[in-house]
C-alpha cells in the first residue's frame, strides 16, 4: 500500500469522522489563514481554481467567493469522510459565488485536465504527499502557462509549540508515540523552507517565494470547550483513541488537557499562536 493510500485510509477512518464532528470550530480557526491564502492569489472575477485538500470545505467556500459567479472551483481531498461533509454543507449555493465541483481524488496521481487552471491553492493540504516531486509536478500540469500555486504549510514544530499543546503534560499520564522523522509525509513535511524550494524547483516551478507568516488562531468558547476540540482533533486525540479500554486514564488525560488550555486566554478570548510558511511559485 503506497504512503497516499495509508494516508486516505487515515483521513477517511480514524481522523475524518472526528474533523466532521468538529468542522465549525475549524472553520472558525482557520479564518486568519484563509484570510492570508485568498489575498496572496489575487483571484480574478471568473478564475478557475483547483483547491487540494480541501478537507470539510470551508477553504472552497472562500475561493468560490472570491472568483464569483462566472469562475469555478474544483475541490478535492483524499478522504471520503470529509469529502461527504463538504459536499453537505454547499447544498445550498451562494448565487454570488462560482460552483464548487467536489472530486474524491489523490492529487499525487488524478489525471487533471492539462492546463485548465488559472490558480492551485492548498490550506494544510499539501505536506502529506509520498512522492511530493511527482504531485507537485502533476498539479503545474494542471495549471495554464501563467498560473500560479499558493499554498500554507507549517513552520518546524520548535516554531508551534501551541501544535502539541498538552502533549508534555500528559506524558506523566500514558506513553506518548514517537514524533514523525523530519521530511516525511505529515503536518510538518514542507516544514524545511529550503527543501520545499527545492521539491518545486524539481517539479518545474518558477519564481518560487516562501515567506514567513504568523498568525492566531482564534477560538470562542470556554478553556473547557477547547480542550474538547484539541482533544477531538489535535495530537492529544491521537493519544486518547490508544485508551478506550482505559477510561480512567482518558478521563484524567482530558482533565489535564484542560488545565493547560486554559493558559492561552486573552482577553479577546482564546487563541493559539501558529507559525506558517506561505508559498508562491508560477508554472
Amino acid at each position: 500500500m503506497s504512503g497516499n493510500a495509508d494516508m486516505a485510509r487515515h483521513w477517511s477512518g480514524e481522523v475524518g469522522p472526528a474533523w466532521v464532528a468538529e468542522r465549525e470550530r475549524l472553520d472558525e480557526r482557520m479564518v486568519p489563514l484563509t484570510r492570508v491564502l485568498v489575498d496572496e492569489l489575487g483571484l480574478e472575477p471568473g478564475e478557475r481554481v483547483l483547491d487540494v485538500g480541501c478537507g470539510v470545505g470551508g477553504s472552497s467556500v472562500a475561493l468560490a467567493r472570491a472568483v464569483g459567479a462566472g469562475g469555478h472551483v474544483l475541490a478535492t481531498d483524499i478522504s471520503t469522510t470529509m469529502l461527504a461533509a463538504a459536499r453537505e454543507r454547499a447544498q445550498d449555493p451562494d448565487s454570488d459565488a462560482a460552483p464548487i465541483s467536489w472530486l474524491e481524488a489523490d492529487a499525487q496521481t488524478h489525471t487533471f485536465e492539462l492546463a485548465s487552471f488559472n490558480a492551485v491553492a492548498s490550506r494544510f493540504g499539501v505536506m502529506f504527499f509520498d512522492d511530493p516531486i511527482a504531485a507537485f509536478g502533476n498539479l503545474r500540469s494542471a495549471l495554464r502557462p501563467d498560473g500560479r500555486l499558493v499554498f500554507i504549510c507549517w513552520q518546524e514544530p520548535k516554531a508551534n509549540p501551541s501544535f502539541f499543546i498538552g502533549l508534555a503534560e500528559i506524558a506523566e499520564l500514558v506513553e506518548l508515540p514517537d514524533p514523525p522523522a523530519p521530511n516525511t509525509p505529515g503536518p510538518f513535511g514542507l516544514a524545511d523552507d529550503r527543501r520545499t524550494y527545492a521539491l518545486l524547483n524539481a517539479a518545474g516551478f518558477g519564481e518560487i517565494e516562501i515567506k514567513p507568516v504568523e498568525v492566531e488562531m482564534p477560538f470562542a468558547g470556554t478553556a473547557e470547550d477547547m480542550a474538547r476540540h484539541l482533544w477531538t482533533v489535535g495530537p492529544v486525540g491521537t493519544v486518547l483513541r490508544g485508551l478506550e479500554d482505559d477510561p480512567e486514564r482518558a478521563a484524567a488525560v482530558r482533565a489535564r488537557l484542560t488545565e493547560v488550555v486554559e493558559t492561552l486566554e486573552r482577553d479577546q478570548g482564546l487563541a493559539r499562536p501558529a507559525r506558517l510558511w506561505l508559498v508562491r511559485a508560477l508554472a
